[in-house]
């Protein structure tokens, strides 16, 4: 991902939509910038043909 504040080159797989528990949810690991959200969103919305 472009734009992240993550320690290591990282990518979304957005075709591989996933769900977990919020409670397995156990701190923030990092962030990214609005452009890149807003791109994987897209793909996230035609993946699920939104």
């Amino acid at each position: 991902m472009t734009g992240s504040d993550l320690s290591a080159e990282s990518w979304s797989m957005t075709e591989q939509v996933r769900t977990i528990a919020r409670d397995r949810i156990r701190g923030h690991a990092g962030g990214t910038d609005a452009t890149t959200l807003r791109g994987v969103r897209i793909w996230i919305r035609d993946f699920l043909d939104l």
